[in-house]
C-alpha cells in the first residue's frame, strides 16, 4: 500500500473513533466541528511531503462527510505555517524533475 493509501485508510479508520493524530497532524471532531492542527512547531509547521499527503487525505475525507458542519485550522507553536520545508526541498533537488512535479501537484490539490 502506497504512503498515500496507507495514510487514508488510517483517517478513514480513525475518523469514525472521532480523532486522528500524528507526529505531523492531529485531528479531532467533537460536536460536527473538526479541528485539524499542524503539529511540527519544531521545523515551524513547515510543509514537508508527509504532512502534505495527511492534510490532502483529512481534507478529502472531511468534504465527503455530512456529519461535519465547519472545519477548523490551527497550528501548535508561535508559527502558523513557515510554508515549504526548505530542509526538504533542498533534499528532493536531487530527485528527477517527474517526482518533484508530482508532489507539487499533491500540494496544489491540497489547497
Amino acid at each position: 500500500m502506497s504512503l498515500k493509501g496507507y495514510i487514508t485508510y488510517k483517517i478513514s479508520n480513525l475518523l469514525l473513533h472521532g480523532n486522528y493524530m500524528s507526529h505531523n497532524v492531529d485531528l479531532t471532531v467533537k460536536d460536527q466541528i473538526a479541528t485539524i492542527t499542524l503539529q511540527r512547531p519544531y521545523k515551524r509547521n513547515a510543509l514537508n511531503i508527509q504532512l502534505v499527503s495527511e492534510l490532502k487525505a483529512i481534507f478529502e475525507k472531511l468534504r465527503v462527510d455530512k456529519g461535519i458542519k465547519a472545519s477548523v485550522l490551527r497550528a501548535d507553536g508561535s508559527v502558523f505555517c513557515a510554508g515549504a520545508d526548505l530542509h526538504e526541498l533542498k533534499l528532493k533537488g536531487a530527485a528527477p524533475w517527474h517526482e518533484n512535479l508530482e508532489h507539487a501537484k499533491q500540494l496544489v490539490e491540497m489547497l
